[in-house]
């Protein structure tokens, strides 16, 4: 008896592993649908398929997927797109279990989409997935009903641009994910009533915003996950009751001071009048701060804020059509010292000035003027004339780019020591003089002056460090003729460069002219050693050696990499070779700039490292 019993176990493990049998390691893609019916003929026992599935109906013909009802098991990605007619996933009933990420709908957000796809009924049996779970741009789909098998998520959980979709019904038994949660143009949402299983703890960041309808957000997850967030909060431009993290902290009765990490979005002028009342004694922001709506006409309401750790944008920067129309002043952020982030200005057809901004002394990222990326054409910047009240900053730890302004100089930026990355100037149609970068000593990017119509000359770059200098374009400005300044000649003479000159007036119309310039126009008193700084790196003290042609007044002053004044030396000096001696013994380890100026026209500048 135990024999046959035996036997009969040992063949029914044979006959389930001919009826089950893993295959195509690769994966397989299906853009028709012949190729679904004819699957189980093309390999027949293929249940577990471990590689990844694509089904995009880049022909449209498919309209079912039933030749994929032998289907237990994905390894790797699920996704499915592009299909005009499929209208449910039926044909999926017996899939178990999914390797990868699973994504229904458009891969990019911007691409095709399920044009008619209403219903997830056929994944009812999904019980697994190891990676994101995304639902995008389904535009016919109601609820997420056929999930309901699905408990954990060890990855994202994106639901967005599904126009139709109205419940999140289908996911109440999830109880827990391993990344962000994103909730975003559903435009038909009203509740988030559905995910409120969702253990706090395993949500890494939280984003709601654009969902048009949506009035409920205190689920309990996600007052909890307010109350202590573990990363950062995105919620913004959703309905009344939910347009913020303060509204939807009023409907879970808690009080917000500071978000931990972040982020502020002020899309109207009410957003900005009720930020002290919604943020009482916030001062010090940690995330990023967005200023961008069509009624918004001042930020006195925002003038509590002394620093933002992240980035702050006034404005857009990459569609003309999308900012702060009737905003003419920054008069509001006077107490505002730091950014830890980017600076962008951008769109902002009426502001004339950056008055508002007079006590910013260091962005640790970029600065950006201008519409970024937008062509010599846009000129929503073209009200500002002045930036003259950046005068206290003098510390840019990543690009400088000024674009589309009528600015006729950039006094302003006078203080300005260091830019971390690309010195960008574009599409300035007023601008004639560059003389505001004078204190300029070093970059670590590429020079780019193009398309400024009326600027005659690269005077005030003479100062910047050529070894600090990747690279340099001068393109397009027509009035150009003077590009033979000590900067750019210096940078010439080095090998190995990466230059692009031309389409400026005579005199800078290529690379050869303006080296030629430079031989003529600037003299080096005793050839390129006149002004040296050794050695370099350095643990104690620095020698510096220059030689004069004549009599002159010299000042030697030094700057950390803040661009803080450390040391001032001046003096009347003879002609010939002169020395001094930096003693840095009790000065903390970093990069300092020297700058040499004296009457007599001799403007350098060196880097050294301690």
């Amino acid at each position: 008896m135990k024999n046959i019993t035996f036997l009969i176990a040992v063949l029914f493990s044979i006959n389930t592993t001919i009826l089950s049998q893993s295959c195509l390691p690769e994966g397989i893609s299906f853009i028709h649908q012949s190729q679904i019916d004819d699957f189980q003929t093309n390999y027949p026992g293929c249940t577990e398929i471990e590689g990844y599935v694509i089904i995009a109906d880049f022909y449209q013909t498919i309209t079912n997927l039933n030749g994929l009802s032998v289907i237990t098991s994905i390894g790797g990605d699920f996704k499915i797109t592009s299909s005009a007619f499929l209208t449910n996933l039926s044909g999926l009933d017996e899939l178990m279990f999914v390797g990868g990420d699973l994504m229904i709908g458009d891969w990019s957000q911007y691409g095709p989409y399920n044009e008619s796809l209403t219903s997830l009924a056929g994944l009812d049996n999904l019980s697994t997935i190891g990676g994101d779970l995304t639902i995008r741009k389904n535009h016919l789909l109601v609820s997420l009903a056929g999930l309901e098998n699905l408990n954990s998520i060890p990855g994202s959980l994106i639901i967005e641009k599904n126009s139709s979709l109205n419940s999140l019904s289908g996911l109440e038994n999830v109880n827990s994910i391993a990344g962000e949660l994103t909730i975003t143009n559903n435009y038909s949402l009203n509740s988030l009533n559905g995910i409120n299983n969702i253990n706090t703890t395993s949500i890494e960041n939280l984003q709601i915003y654009n969902n048009t309808s949506l009035t409920n957000c205190e689920a309990q997850n996600i007052c909890d996950f307010l109350v202590s967030p573990s990363g950062t909060v995105d919620i913004y431009n959703n309905s009344a009751g939910c347009d913020n993290p303060s509204e939807v902290a009023n409907g879970c009765g808690i009080t917000l001071s500071c978000l931990p990490y972040g982020n502020y979005y002020f899309l109207s002028q009410d957003n900005i009048e009720n930020f002290q009342m919604n943020y009482p004694d916030c001062s010090n922001l940690e995330g990023n701060v967005t200023i961008k709506g069509i009624d918004i006409t001042d930020l006195n309401g925002l003038s509590q804020i002394n620093s933002i750790r992240g980035s702050l944008m006034i404005g857009e920067t990459y569609d003309p059509w999308i900012g702060n129309p009737i905003l003419t002043s920054l008069a509001g952020l006077e107490d505002l010292v730091s950014i830890g982030g980017n600076l962008w200005i951008s769109s902002n057809d009426s502001l004339t000035s950056l008055a508002g901004l007079d006590n910013l002394d260091s962005i640790g990222g970029g600065l950006f003027i201008g519409l970024l990326w937008g062509g010599s054409s846009n000129r929503n910047m073209e009200a500002l004339s002045s930036i003259l009240a950046l005068g206290n900053l003098n510390y840019i730890g990543g690009d400088l780019y000024i674009q589309g302004t009528s600015c006729s100089s950039f006094f302003g930026l006078d203080s300005l020591i260091y830019v971390g990355a690309n010195l960008e100037i574009y599409g300035n149609d007023y601008l004639i003089s560059l003389s505001a970068f004078t204190n300029l000593l070093s970059i670590g990017g590429k020079v780019n002056i193009s398309c400024n119509d009326v600027l005659p000359s690269l005077s005030g770059l003479d100062n910047i460090d050529p070894t600090s200098i990747t690279g340099i374009w001068i393109l397009n400005n027509n009035s150009l003729s003077t590009c033979a300044v000590m900067s750019v000649c210096d940078y010439l003479a080095m090998p190995g460069i990466d230059t692009w000159i031309q389409n400026n007036a005579t005199g800078c119309n290529s690379q050869e002219e303006v080296e030629q310039a430079c031989l003529i126009s600037v003299v080096n008193p005793v050839g390129n050693s006149y002004f040296s700084l050794f050695p370099n790196p350095i643990t104690a003290s620095a020698t510096l050696e220059y030689c004069l042609n004549k009599p002159s007044i010299v000042q030697l002053s030094i700057y950390d990499y803040h661009g803080n004044l450390v040391e001032v030396n001046e003096k009347a000096q003879s002609q010939g070779k002169h020395q001094f001696i930096w003693h840095a013994e009790g000065k903390s380890a970093g990069i300092y700039f020297f700058l040499l100026k004296t009457n007599i026209g001799i403007h350098k500048a060196k880097r050294i490292i301690k």
